[in-house]
């Protein structure tokens, strides 16, 4: 695989006021309390003060719904911090058909990083990422896009009824389901149009998720 670092400031739509926050602090410092640091964020987590019944409540929610996604040691021992005090690194995406764009996955990687490096650097903290089920209809995320032939291919749940629907309220019960194959612009490929997929659908969703 051949990695590159592609700097905030150069991703498209980017404003000047974020890129110079990011890049030069100094110009934009008296609109902003802290900078975009570790320091910065190390400072401005000890300012949080969280009522104990809200905090013991947030962990019980988070260890009924980590413990239903099969989460493991390492989960309950951040959640034990968590209870004991600790700050929380919080990002988050709405829930997609195969984990949804890949920028999910780099959220995830650098809240779990940057939690760690505020640990090693005294501020003890946990990562937390929010699966969003309300903020999207279901037909505006129940397809995928991949890379194949020098194009994008489209693969579509096609689940009926998808329109208006709330993405953490699937269908009850699993079901065998067509996923169709689109090239851009929506056309029949060569994979062999039909694939099937086994899907599971649960009764009930959380109203939203965090691992």
């Amino acid at each position: 695989m051949e990695c590159h670092c592609l700097p905030p400031a150069e991703l498209p739509h980017t404003t000047l006021l974020y890129s110079t926050y990011l890049n030069d602090f100094s110009r934009v410092s008296e609109f902003y309390v802290h900078p975009p640091d570790v320091n910065g964020i190390s400072r401005a987590a000890k300012e949080i003060h969280l009522e104990d019944s809200i905090r013991h409540s947030v962990v019980e929610v988070l260890r009924k719904q980590n413990a239903t996604f099969g989460g493991d040691s390492e989960t309950s021992r951040n959640l034990d911090r968590l209870q004991k005090g600790a700050a929380t690194v919080v990002t988050g995406q709405q829930v997609g058909l195969l984990g949804g764009p890949a920028f999910c996955v780099y959220k995830a990687l650098t809240a779990i990083r940057l939690a760690k490096e505020l640990t090693a650097n005294g501020t003890d903290a946990v990562p937390i990422f929010w699966l969003a089920t309300e903020d999207h209809d279901l037909a505006e995320i129940d397809h995928a896009f991949f890379g194949a032939r020098g194009a994008l291919e489209r693969f579509d749940l096609g689940t009926p009824g998808a329109e208006g629907r709330r993405v953490g309220k699937p269908c009850a019960r699993f079901r065998r389901v067509r996923v169709k194959c689109w090239k851009e612009p929506r056309q029949r490929t060569s994979l062999g149009g039909f694939h099937k997929a086994i899907v599971r659908k649960k009764h009930s969703a959380p109203r939203s998720r965090n691992s």
